[in-house]
C-alpha cells in the first residue's frame, strides 16, 4: 500500500463479520507490524514529503515540521539515528513524543497526523526517556578529565586519613 494513499480502514481492521483476524488489539498489531516497513532515511517523519538525500530530508524537517535532533553534536551517526526513528513512525506507528505511553495507531498516516496535530514534531528526550537513544550518542568529549585516564583504568575510592 502506497503511504500516500488515504487509508481505507474497512480493508486494514477486523469488521464484527470477519472470522479470519482475532477480535484482539494484540493481535491486529502484531500483524500490522508485519506488513510496515521503516521509512526510508530520505522520507520525511511527519508527512508523505520524500527527499532526494538525508541532507534536503533533515532540512525539509526542519523547517516545515521545527524537528531536530537534541545533542548533535554528540550524535555517532545520523544516518542510524534516523533508521531508528524511520523504524519507531514507519513499523510501530509510533508517536516520538508519546512513545508507547499513547494510544496505538494502526497506520504510518495516522501516526503522522496525530504528531502534526499535536505539534509532537520532535522526540522525547528528557530524564529515562534519553536512554532510549544512548546508543546513538557518545558523551566521552563532553567530560572535563576524557584526557586525565583511561576508560578501562580503576578508579580510587578510598579515603585517604
Amino acid at each position: 500500500e502506497d503511504r500516500n494513499e488515504s487509508l481505507d480502514c474497512s480493508n486494514t481492521l477486523p469488521t464484527s463479520h470477519d472470522k479470519s483476524h482475532d477480535d484482539s488489539i494484540e493481535n491486529d498489531e502484531a500483524e500490522d507490524i508485519e506488513e510496515n516497513e521503516p521509512l526510508d532515511s530520505n522520507e520525511c517523519l511527519f508527512c508523505p514529503n520524500f527527499e532526494d538525500d538525508l541532507e534536503t530530508n533533515l532540512a525539509h524537517m526542519s523547517k516545515v515540521h521545527g524537528f531536530f535532533i537534541p545533542d548533535l553534536e554528540y550524535l555517532v551517526s545520523i544516518k542510524d539515528m534516523m533508521q531508528y526513528l524511520g523504524a519507531k513512525v514507519g513499523v510501530y506507528n509510533m508517536c516520538l513524543y508519546c512513545n508507547d505511553k499513547g494510544k496505538a495507531f494502526y497506520s504510518v498516516e495516522a501516526v503522522q497526523h496525530h504528531m502534526l496535530d499535536k505539534a509532537h514534531c520532535k522526540m522525547f528526550f528528557e530524564g529515562d526517556a534519553a536512554l532510549e537513544y544512548a546508543e546513538f550518542y557518545d558523551y566521552t568529549k563532553s567530560y572535563p578529565d576524557k584526557d586525565d585516564h583511561s576508560p578501562d583504568e580503576e578508579v580510587s575510592t578510598s579515603e585517604s586519613t
